[in-house]
């Protein structure tokens, strides 16, 4: 089943706000820009790649290329 759309809602804005609100933290906590700026990339490109994987497993049923083979599962259950 699909989630909800508030939740979806709520999830998308959350991540806007960890987008805005992390390099600021880092800037703060970390003494080095570099160090800030790997700080804030890896957690936020995290977030957003676990965002990405929860998307692609909601449905996973359909034609696209990661999808399950329904066909070929049927054909085996029938011979």
């Amino acid at each position: 089943t699909k989630f909800p759309f508030p939740y979806a809602q709520l999830v998308a804005a959350m991540l806007a706000v960890l987008t805005i609100l992390t390099p600021i933290a880092m800037s703060v906590m970390l003494p080095h820009y570099v160090w800030s700026t790997l700080g804030t990339f890896f957690p936020v490109f995290g977030a957003f790649c676990l965002n990405n994987i929860a998307q692609e497993l909601e449905m996973p049923f359909g034609d696209d290329p990661n999808d399950l083979p329904m066909a070929h599962f049927q054909e085996e259950m029938n011979s």
